[in-house]
Order: structure tokens, then C-alpha cells, then sequence
């Protein structure tokens, strides 16, 4: 993969964050509010990673190198807590008149492990760039 088009994907999981974001904010005021009850550590995880979508998305296309760090350490809690990159795909059961909400949470998780892969792929191409010139 080339490095111009590695950033163009990247672009592209910076507006996926974003929709992300969006689709999970009132998430945010519900945890943020029930913090002081018996599931604290729950909330603060789950707010830190729904406001760092925020950051992953506006480094994704500022400096992407930080983008790509910061969405190192989003992954196992992404996964952990199902806020993924695409997981607007979920909105495709409304649709639909089959229940298809496993296999679109499957996709959606196997799309995640494919942005992995990109991340790291890009991640060794901007080293290469900083260091060979």
C-alpha cells in the first residue's frame, strides 16, 4: 500500500470516528452523570474512549502519526466496550426485516481489525519516511 493512499484511508477512519462520535455522544452524558454510582471505572473508561474519538479523528488529519498512536490505545477498549469505526453500520438492522445485527457487529469488529492493520502499515510507512528523508 502507498503511503498517499494509507493517509487517504486514514481521512477515512478520521470521518468514521467522527459519525462514531455522534452516534454515542448521549452515551457520554449517561455516563458522565451516573459516574459517582457503583460503576465508576466503567464510566471513566467509557467516556475517555467515546472523547477520544474526537482526538483520533482531528490527529487523523493533522498529524497522523499521533492519530494513529492514540488509536493504539482506543483498540482492545474499542473492542471491549463495541465502539467501533463503523459501528454506524449497526443502523443497517433498522432497515432491514431480518434480524442481522450479528453478523453486522461481526463485520463491523473484522472492519476494526482491518483498520489495525492499515494503522501499523501506515505507522511503518511515515517511519520510513521521517527517517529515509
Amino acid at each position: 500500500m502507498k503511503g498517499i493512499d494509507n493517509k487517504r484511508i486514514l481521512l477515512l477512519f478520521g470521518i468514521c470516528d467522527i459519525i462514531t462520535f455522534l452516534n454515542v455522544a448521549n452515551l457520554l452524558w449517561h455516563y458522565l452523570t451516573n459516574m459517582l454510582s457503583g460503576f465508576w471505572l466503567m464510566s471513566i473508561l467509557t467516556s475517555s474512549i467515546i472523547l477520544s474519538l474526537v482526538a483520533t479523528a482531528y490527529f487523523n488529519f493533522t498529524n497522523p502519526k499521533l492519530g494513529i498512536k492514540i488509536y493504539y490505545f482506543q483498540f482492545p477498549l474499542r473492542l471491549a466496550f463495541v465502539i467501533l469505526t463503523f459501528g454506524f453500520l449497526t443502523y443497517l438492522n433498522r432497515i432491514t426485516t431480518n434480524d442481522i445485527s450479528q453478523q453486522i457487529i461481526f463485520v463491523a469488529m473484522a472492519l476494526e481489525l482491518f483498520r489495525l492493520v492499515v494503522s501499523i502499515l501506515t505507522h511503518r510507512q511515515l517511519n520510513r519516511e521521517i527517517v529515509g528523508g
